[in-house]
């Protein structure tokens, strides 16, 4: 004998409440989104990540397809024209003979323009940092300069002055990657890099679509108190960050997005700066 249980509701109930929940659907995603881009994601403080963020941080760069769009974007562009290179395309320009230098990138996920420039500049080496598993997603990439450690970048920086290894950078590449690192952080990346960096170099995103702002001085933002962009991103005061920490600006510039053919930049400008220790 079947069990059937009728409908008691009238359709045009039925259809008030389809309307209502979707209308408290769309408010619940919109109050999602709030939170998420100017709540939650800033919710970090301090100057070191602790075990659990970590974890979080090794999780979020290790799952996904993420590589696997990396991997494409750079086989199927010139990489000379991505944003990942164009640091080392400024450093190429001061080039007087064969080049000989030791470069930390910091945030490098997919080598692939690291290794690029060491093919170009064989006597080079690249010390490529991030958190995740840089063997697995580098596999492809075989060059002996090329030197991936895997783990906080941060503590791989630490671990470097703390065994007082003799290991000095020439220079020391950001793209892409302040923008997520928060300010307590990012001062005491400084205060490492200056005992192991000759020069720093940022190449960081400033989109500033969702602040309602029409523009933004960035040398004039509170070097304390960065400008939220979105989903946990800042907009850091990098001549005042330089500066504070010994190196003198050699160059800054606002660029923008078609300066680059990276399919995820076509909103945006870059902010670049490069700051190389005071004599």
């Amino acid at each position: 004998m079947s069990l059937i249980v009728k409908q008691k509701v009238s359709y045009f109930n039925l259809i008030k409440r389809f309307v209502l929940n979707k209308i408290s659907y769309v408010i619940f995603k919109l109050y999602e989104r709030y939170k998420d881009n100017n709540v939650f994601s800033y919710e970090f403080k301090g100057d070191y990540l602790g075990l659990d963020t970590l974890e979080d941080a090794e999780k979020y760069v290790d799952e996904g397809d993420a590589i696997e769009f990396y991997k494409k974007e750079m086989n199927d562009n010139d990489m000379l024209k991505l944003s990942q290179y164009y640091p080392y395309l400024k450093i190429e320009q001061h080039k007087k003979d064969d080049l000989n230098l030791k470069i930390a990138n910091v945030g490098c996920f997919y080598a692939g323009c690291d290794s690029l420039f060491i093919e170009r500049n064989p006597s080079c080496e690249v010390y490529g940092l991030d958190f995740g598993n840089l063997e697995k997603y580098n596999y492809d990439l075989k060059n002996k300069n090329l030197h991936l450690i895997s783990g906080y970048p941060l503590m791989t920086l630490e671990s470097l002055v703390e065994k007082e290894s003799n290991i000095q950078f020439d220079y020391t590449i950001f793209v892409r990657t302040a923008v997520k690192i928060n300010i307590e952080q990012l001062r005491r990346y400084m205060r490492t890099l200056t005992k192991i960096s000759e020069n720093i170099i940022f190449l960081e995103p400033a989109k500033l679509a969702r602040s309602h702002l029409p523009s933004i001085d960035v040398d004039k933002i509170d070097i304390d108190n960065p400008f939220k962009l979105y989903r946990g991103m800042y907009l850091h005061n990098y001549s005042r960050l330089l500066e504070d920490y010994g190196y003198q600006i050699v160059e800054k510039k606002v660029m923008s997005y078609d300066n680059f053919n990276n399919s995820l930049t076509k909103d945006h400008d870059f902010v670049y700066y490069h700051g190389t220790k005071k004599i």
